[in-house]
């Protein structure tokens, strides 16, 4: 992760003291260019700078807003540039710093309804949408909760809300019983291991059988499982239990996997649990560390082990 942080503000450097791009006629450059004072030396500094100020020149631009132009930019480089700011909310920032610059970037732009509509947009595609590779819950919830008290409020955003709430990076994950492969009643916090994924998964699922068969090729995977280092726990949350056992048998036996015999997870909604599959990391503790994440964070995470 270290080395992640420091390659990207290296990229971020560029971004600082690169040269603006070559604007078309009637049209002008995302304005890349962004001076971090000497002052932020600490690289989580300077990325929560970065962060908070990344869009204080083009918010600043008087050029026209259309169909194909924000503040005279085009609308497809200004929704790159919501990408990469994006992508340093996330490698970069603390979480506390990146909920910040999310819920500033709206106050900031709650007063230009094309720009704001806009953001709002791509706010639920990238962060929100359960099939964008960079979704993150606790990124949108405060993007969710500015516009809740905004004119642009939508009739699920409470709800929203109470999902994006549930099980947030650094608090307990919620614990839940379930009944495993040899009809036992096992618990969540019941598992030890120094790390624990928690894989909610379908059977006949193609995505899911990937991450499977994934996580089973990584050559240190089961020794870490042997030396309690890390705990695979994988739980069906729906219905049709005999399909499922019917097809447990593609999963590792090295493993922990079970049914949630009494839906809690569903009725309960104890997981904000939008599209299967669905990948969790928690600490020893039981404590989330990564929420609803793509399947190469969850990799990268157990190679390193």
């Amino acid at each position: 992760m270290k080395t992640r942080i420091l390659g990207l503000l290296a990229g971020l450097c560029l971004l600082a003291c690169g040269p603006r791009k070559t604007a078309a006629p009637a049209e002008v450059a995302f304005p890349s260019r962004l001076d971090i004072p000497s002052v932020y030396s600490d690289p989580a500094e300077r990325a929560a700078f970065v962060a908070s100020h990344y869009w204080d020149a083009f918010l600043a631009l008087d050029g026209a807003c259309d169909t194909a132009r924000l503040h005279g930019v085009r609308r497809e480089d200004v929704q790159q540039a919501y990408g990469t700011w994006v992508a340093i909310l996330e490698q970069a920032c603390l979480l506390d710093d990146a909920s910040a610059a999310v819920a500033k970037l709206f106050d900031k732009a709650r007063a230009d309804t094309a720009v704001l509509s806009a953001l709002d947009g791509w706010a639920d595609k990238y962060l929100y949408d359960p099939n964008s590779p960079v979704r993150n819950e606790d990124l949108y919830l405060p993007w969710v909760r500015a516009r809740a008290a905004s004119p642009l409020r939508q009739a699920a955003d409470d709800y929203t809300i109470k999902m994006c709430s549930l099980n947030r990076i650094g608090t307990p994950a919620a614990d839940f019983p379930f009944t495993d492969l040899k009809g036992r009643i096992r618990t969540l916090y019941g598992i030890k291991a120094d790390f624990t994924v928690l894989f909610f998964s379908n059977p006949g699922c193609p995505a899911c059988h990937d991450i499977v068969e994934r996580i089973r090729a990584l050559p240190n995977v089961e020794k870490a499982i042997e030396e309690g280092r890390l705990a695979v726990v994988n739980v069906y949350i729906d219905q049709e239990v005999a399909k499922w056992l019917e097809l447990s048998g593609e999963y590792p036996r090295s493993w922990i996997c079970g049914y949630d015999h009494n839906y809690l997870i569903r009725s309960d909604v104890l997981y904000n649990v939008r599209a299967i599959p669905s990948l969790y990391l928690l600490d020893a503790d039981k404590k989330v560390l990564l929420k609803d994440t793509p399947q190469e964070n969850v990799l990268g995470f157990i190679r390193g082990l």
